[in-house]
């Protein structure tokens, strides 16, 4: 269910080695804390970044010619700006907070809006035949943005509640998921230009 809470099970997409690596990071930073109760521990689960410096392969797959879709899904996607989570690092720095806490700005964007402001064209296929084109296409080595398990994230992505970060450290995000998206589609507009 949305938006995911903090006390949500972890479930990384199975083959997914991104989401799989962050749950093993969370185990080991979990062990240590409890090692180490004196030492405070903070988590930061956040969505997707977005800004006008951002790069990560979300951010890249904004500028294929096409973005793949799913037949029948028009997932909602949020983000962070960039400049939220880094004024995020430095409130916490200076009043540390244990726990683990989930970080997204206000609100999010479909898939469909998502590609409309890209200024990119959405094909969506089947699940019965995409699944089985994306594994040959990266068996082949024909592309190599992921195997079929980053299909999932594009089907269920992450839209986080982040009630708990507000009322336990009181921040505020300046930027809700659609202005950090813009932020980051202009400036690429900028370099573009």
């Amino acid at each position: 269910p949305l938006p995911i809470t903090e006390d949500a099970p972890v479930r990384p997409a199975n083959g997914f080695q991104y989401g799989q690596d962050k749950v093993t990071c969370e185990s080991l930073l979990a062990g240590f804390a409890s090692d180490n109760p004196g030492v405070c521990v903070t988590v930061l689960r956040t969505c997707v970044v977005m800004g006008r410096t951002a790069r990560s392969f979300i951010t890249q797959a904004l500028f294929k010619p096409v973005l793949v879709g799913v037949a029948g899904s028009d997932p909602p996607f949020q983000f962070v700006h960039e400049e939220d989570l880094g004024r995020l690092l430095v409130h916490l720095l200076g009043e540390p907070h244990h726990g683990i806490f989930n970080v997204g700005g206000e609100g999010s964007v479909l898939y469909s809006q998502m590609a409309r402001l890209a200024g990119r064209r959405l094909v969506s296929l089947p699940t019965w035949a995409l699944y089985p084109l994306v594994r040959i296409t990266w068996a082949l080595r024909l592309q190599s943005d992921d195997n079929s398990a980053g299909l999932d994230f594009i089907r269920f992505p992450i839209v986080v509640s982040t009630e708990k970060l507000r009322q336990e450290t009181g921040f505020q995000f300046k930027y809700t998921s659609q202005q950090a998206l813009e932020s980051f589609l202009s400036a690429q507009r900028d370099v573009l230009e």
